[in-house]
Parts: structure tokens; C-alpha cells; sequence
């Protein structure tokens, strides 16, 4: 600016700058650096994102203190655990059928050291069960979880062979015959339940009416109510008629998409209440949401997005088309091990 002066003073130092029109003096500053150490904890609160908590009814349709979402072998399983607790359950099932794929499987199960094994005279160490199935991990297994697995699944073959009719006994040799742990001679650590995964299903799903379940067939769970601390409140649903037949693939045939009232399906243990066709219900959980909707077989995206490789050949239900995955992550929900479903 015209005629202006501006002195600063630092120590050792003087810098002095003429510029026009304006004096501004800066007085001496004397600055001590000493070198130091700071340490910030920072507490992160973290929250629902106002736009994610879905308008939670007020009302609500039906209640139960757990939701099970998909009737197949998972399903089930889960329905008879909270059962055994004293806890309500209702399952919605998507299809007109229950089963899910493992209705339409052979209803083997990979089980080391089961009752079935045991009276088969079959010695199985449990060093070689753990080598075997670390070996065919591939480096991607959760160890707690096998454990976990490895340490109930004896129980809940005897749970089925002492609360059902299903007879049990030693399935064909492992997969992986060159993997080591495995039992020698063709050797098996599997299951197989007379009459196949239909069978089983069909004993289970006696077993959980005579607890007192409730069930609802054509009823598609399209999304979770998630309160702002996180919690899962329950879970929205429609009545859902696919026009799909499906012989082959788990599907024996399909109601009618004209129907608009409450209606009933017969199932090979009894008969489940369906919801109307189009009709939105919102079910409320007291205690928590199961998500045993099975897999993505029939979801061309996520098959693209997930897997290793073009997977032409389903072997699932046509209903498997990844509807517990995406509702779960849209909530929060970690996916892990999706390209080995």
C-alpha cells in the first residue's frame, strides 16, 4: 500500500519490508520449540444414519419372539433351538412349499464322531477331523466356528434320532480323497437320513408344530425395521405368488397369483396359513431375526459379483435369490466367505 513500513523481529533475525501507504509494526516475539509426545484418545459414538431407520410401525401384523426367515434345514434348526428355550417362533417362507434346498437334497450332513458313526464301529481321531478340514479350507476357515461346529453337531444327530422318526445311517466316502485327515478306505463322516432331505425336512417340521410354531408360506421378507441404536425390531413382508413351477429344482407347483384371500397349503406334515397375494404385513420380534434364506443360486448380479466364475447350474430352489444377504448388509451386517457359498 503507498508509503507503508512493516518491521518483524524473530530471534537472530530482522526482516524489514517497505510497501506503500500503510506502517504496521510487529513487536519481537521469542519462541521455544522443545520436542514433545501427544497422545489424543478420541471416543467414536457411532450411529444409525436417520435415513436407514425405516418407518417402524406402530402396529403390527403378528409378533413373535423370534423370526425365522426361510423354512429349510437352517430354518428349522433354528425354530427347534428357540423352541426347546420356551421362546415363540414364527417362520416365513417365501415359497408355497417348506424345505427350502434342503428339501429337494439328499439331506446329507458332514458330521465327525456322531452317534451313527460311533455304533458304525468307527474310530475318528479328532486331530485328523481338524486336519482334514483345515486342509480343505483352503486358509479362509474360522477356527472358532469349526469348533463350534465340530463340538454340537454330534448332539443335534442325536437330538433328530431321539425327538423324530428319521433313521440315520453312514453316507458315501468324503469329498476330498486326497486331503490329509481323511478316513482311509472310502471312509465317510457323513449322515444320510432314510428318504433324503424331503424326509428330514418333513420330520422337522412335524416336530416344530408340535411345539407350537407358526409358519406362513408365500410371504417374501423384503426388509428389517432397525430402531437408531441399531436393534432389529422385525421385519416387513408380501405376499408372494411366483410364477414359477420349478420341477426339479424344489418346486412342486405354485398357487394361483389371482388369490387375494387367506388360504391354505398343504405340506407333507400338515398345513401352513399363506398370505394373500400383494398383501404387506410387518411382524414383530421380541427377541431377534433369523435370516435362513439360503443362497443367491438365482441371482444373476450376485453370482457376477460374488463368485469365482460363471455358474450356469444352480443347484438350489428358485427362491434362493439372495434376499437375507442384501436385508442384512443394508442393516450393518458383515458378508464374509460369499465365494464359497
Amino acid at each position: 500500500l503507498p508509503g507503508a513500513t512493516s518491521t518483524s523481529t524473530l530471534p537472530g533475525a530482522t526482516s524489514t519490508t517497505t510497501l506503500p501507504a500503510v506502517t504496521t509494526t510487529v513487536p519481537a516475539v521469542t519462541t521455544t520449540v522443545t520436542p514433545t509426545m501427544t497422545t489424543t484418545t478420541t471416543t467414536v459414538t457411532q450411529s444409525i444414519p436417520s435415513n436407514l431407520v425405516v418407518n417402524i410401525p406402530t402396529t403390527w401384523d403378528y409378533t413373535a419372539d423370534v423370526v425365522i426367515v426361510g423354512s429349510g434345514g437352517a430354518g428349522h434348526g433354528a425354530a427347534l433351538g428357540a423352541l426347546d428355550q420356551g421362546l415363540s417362533v414364527l417362520i416365513l417362507e417365501k415359497n408355497n412349499i417348506v424345505g427350502g434346498s434342503t428339501g429337494m437334497s439328499g439331506g446329507n450332513e458332514w458330521i465327525p464322531h456322531s452317534p451313527v458313526q460311533v455304533a458304525a464301529g468307527i474310530n475318528r481321531k479328532s486331530s485328523d477331523v481338524l486336519t482334514y478340514v483345515n486342509a480343505i479350507g483352503g486358509g479362509e476357515q474360522d477356527q472358532g466356528l469349526i469348533n463350534l461346529y465340530l463340538a454340537n453337531g454330534p448332539s443335534w444327530v442325536q437330538y433328530l434320532q431321539q425327538n423324530t422318526k428319521v433313521t440315520f445311517s453312514m453316507g458315501g466316502a468324503d469329498q476330498y480323497f486326497l486331503a490329509p485327515g481323511i478316513l482311509p478306505n472310502n471312509g465317510s463322516d457323513t449322515v444320510s437320513p432314510a428318504g433324503s432331505g424331503a424326509a428330514l425336512i418333513a420330520a422337522e417340521d412335524a416336530l416344530i408344530q408340535s411345539k407350537g410354531a407358526k409358519l406362513l408360506l408365500n410371504t417374501k421378507v423384503t426388509k428389517l425395521f432397525q430402531d437408531a441404536t441399531g436393534a432389529i425390531l422385525g421385519v416387513s413382508a408380501i405376499g408372494y405368488y411366483p410364477a414359477i413351477t420349478g420341477s426339479g429344482k424344489g418346486l412342486t407347483s405354485t398357487s394361483t397369483s389371482s388369490s387375494s384371500s387367506s388360504s391354505t397349503t398343504s405340506t407333507s406334515s400338515g398345513v401352513w396359513p399363506t398370505t394373500p397375494n400383494g398383501q404387506v404385513i410387518n411382524v414383530k420380534a421380541n427377541k431377534g431375526v433369523v435370516l435362513a434364506s439360503g443362497g443367491f443360486d438365482w441371482n444373476s448380479s450376485m453370482l457376477m459379483n460374488f463368485m469365482r466364475g460363471p455358474e450356469p447350474y444352480a443347484e438350489g430352489v428358485l427362491t434362493n435369490t439372495g434376499d437375507g444377504q442384501m436385508m442384512g448388509s443394508s442393516v450393518g451386517a458383515q458378508l464374509s466367505h460369499m465365494n464359497n457359498v
